[in-house]
């Protein structure tokens, strides 16, 4: 015979498991859609890169086409259409099957003025990354560091939907006060910011001039992990970025498009990447 508080007590116990035994469900589900089911053929490494399902190279080798990626021979893109491409750098998981990280090379967005310029018009370079809205990615980092190189130069990031982040100006003129280091990135031919956050579903970078320095200015966005200094930017002609992406995001109401592919490079590049 159970007495009525046992009875109550047994009722908040069943009600408790039930509860947790919800919760605990779409997480397992979410884990099991990426549990091997590409097929034993499927190419699972493109150059020094492993392919892990969701990813996949060739039909049925990847989870849904936000997941498809070419292993190319040649750097440049094997696609006819004006899709853009990301190139892939790693593929890894963050927490569990369901949830990673995608590192991809980024342009270094740069704008020069030439020697024979008398103008004192603006030159400016821009680049803006494809919209992941409505997509499993986005750009999450706990640790970014934005830069600008060269004499002159005004660098902004924005959000993908136009919104002033954050800017980063360098100056060369005057002459450099003694005791401070031209290596340091203070201003002085180099300016950096650290975003200790961010997330968002895509970013703007833009870097100009409106002086008549001549020579070259540049701006870039990257993970902190590849970062060794803006002032190697001169040497880089890609940046590494991380993106995430859940699958998870796969089965939530679509309000974007797809409108970029994934490339792996599994010849020699000439990409120089830090």
């Amino acid at each position: 015979m159970l007495y009525p508080c046992h009875f109550r007590f047994s009722i908040l116990l069943i009600t408790a498991v039930i509860t947790l035994c919800l919760w605990i469900q779409p997480r397992l589900t979410a884990a099991n859609l990426v549990s091997n089911r590409r097929k034993d053929s499927c190419i699972r490494r493109c150059g020094n890169v492993d392919v892990l399902y969701p990813f996949g190279i060739g039909t049925g080798c990847f989870y849904n086409e936000s997941f498809a990626i070419t292993c190319n021979s040649s750097s440049a893109s094997s696609s006819s259409s004006h899709v853009p491409v990301l190139k892939v750098l790693e593929i890894s998981f963050v927490y569990d099957n369901s949830t990673g990280a995608l590192a991809v090379k980024t342009p270094l967005v740069t704008t020069c003025r030439g020697n024979n310029s008398n103008s004192d018009s603006i030159t400016q370079g821009r680049w803006t990354s494809p919209n992941m809205s409505g997509t499993p990615f986005n750009v999450y980092e706990y640790d970014l560091i934005f830069a600008t190189v060269g004499c002159d130069g005004y660098a902004e990031l924005y959000n993908h939907t136009g919104g002033f982040v954050v800017g980063c100006s360098s100056v060369c003129d005057p002459p450099l006060p003694k005791g401070l280091d031209k290596t340091d990135c203070i201003g002085y031919g180099c300016c950096q910011r650290e975003l200790d956050y961010y997330s968002d579903r895509g970013y703007t970078v833009s870097v100009k001039s409106d002086k008549r320095s001549t020579g070259c200015r540049s701006a870039f966005l990257i993970s902190k992990q590849y970062y060794f200094g803006a002032k190697n930017a001169s040497n880089m002609t890609a940046i590494p970025l991380q993106l995430r992406w859940n699958i998870d995001r796969v089965h939530q109401p679509s309000h974007g498009s797809f409108d970029w592919s994934w490339a792996i490079y599994a010849g020699p590049t000439r990409d120089v990447v830090y």
